[in-house]
């Protein structure tokens, strides 16, 4: 490894999907009866890692890892003040400023997100991460061409399914939708994976191609039934197109998979605004507005 890492691991800068959809993010799926047990092994890495700290604290590595367990659980103040102590020990590690980057771009502290990616770059260019991780903060930014500049560097460097992945939802973000579905097509060719057919089926949808859209979107379905995304995404166009009971079937499946992801309330209260029930539209407005409040102050 590197001297540049400072023999450090990478902090996951794993993003399945830069940009939003249409109604929702493209992610791995979450559930939520695993996130107790997940946050029970980050807090035994803080225990750890503290212990570590204390007994080197001259040691960026293990302020690092300590930053790392922090954000792990869930503590993003506590992670960006541990890696600031980290580079105050050893401001010339890549890894740390590609970490620190990732936590700011997550946090929408994106113009220091992308003053560490481009320091993590300067220290060590042939770092394919800290281009992803660049790209990803450019989109979050809306500067496209940047971004896809980005990832190709990332690729040139390591070609990876994720990073061509990200590149796609680049290339539709941008409005770049026949770019777009030759990179759906041949990553599709290699990986026939349904939020690849999901994804796709948004370019074609926003490129007024809905019966190209229903297809990708039925395909990810009959895949994974359990994958949320796909039913959301069919149920708007469903939605747009006046046809009511099937946008209804689509959603109601959606929040039997997870009724705590807000947008999927939102379009209910526009659905049901749409037929005519107000006390449907008016309670799912308020499930809209409470599962929102929750997440922002860090719930979910």
């Amino acid at each position: 490894m590197s001297k540049k890492n400072g023999g450090l691991r990478p902090f996951s800068f794993f993003c399945v999907s830069a940009v939003r959809s249409l109604v929702l993010i493209s992610v791995v799926s979450a559930f939520a009866a695993s996130t107790f047990a997940r946050n029970l092994v980050w807090l035994d890495g803080i225990a750890v890692w503290k212990d570590a700290s204390r007994k080197s604290p001259a040691k960026a590595r293990t302020r690092n890892d300590l930053a790392m367990a922090y954000y792990g659980a869930g503590l993003a103040g506590y992670a960006i003040e541990g890696f600031k102590k980290a580079l105050s020990l050893n401001p010339d590690i890549a890894m740390i400023h590609s970490n620190i980057g990732f936590v700011y771009g997550k946090e929408g502290m994106l113009s220091d997100a992308v003053a560490h990616h481009e320091k993590a770059i300067e220290l060590m260019p042939s770092f394919p991460g800290a281009h992803e991780n660049l790209a990803i903060a450019y989109c979050a930014m809306k500067e496209f061409s940047l971004c896809i500049n980005e990832f190709k560097t990332a690729l040139s460097l390591l070609d990876r399914a994720r990073t061509r992945h990200n590149l796609a939802n680049a290339y539709r973000k941008a409005g770049m939708r026949k770019e777009a579905v030759l990179e759906f097509e041949s990553l599709l060719r290699r990986h026939d994976l349904p939020v690849l057919h999901n994804d796709l089926g948004l370019v074609y949808a926003e490129g007024g191609e809905e019966g190209k859209a229903r297809r990708e979107f039925s395909t990810a379905i009959e895949q994974d039934p359990s994958y949320q995304a796909p039913y959301v995404n069919m149920g708007f166009l469903y939605l747009g197109n006046g046809r009511l009971n099937e946008s209804l079937e689509m959603y109601s499946a959606a929040v039997g998979i997870n009724p705590d992801e807000p947008l999927i309330h939102y379009h209910l209260f526009l659905l049901y605004g749409k037929m005519g029930d107000k006390e449907e539209a008016r309670a799912h407005l308020e499930k809209f507005y409470k599962l929102k409040a929750k997440k922002g102050a860090g719930g979910s």
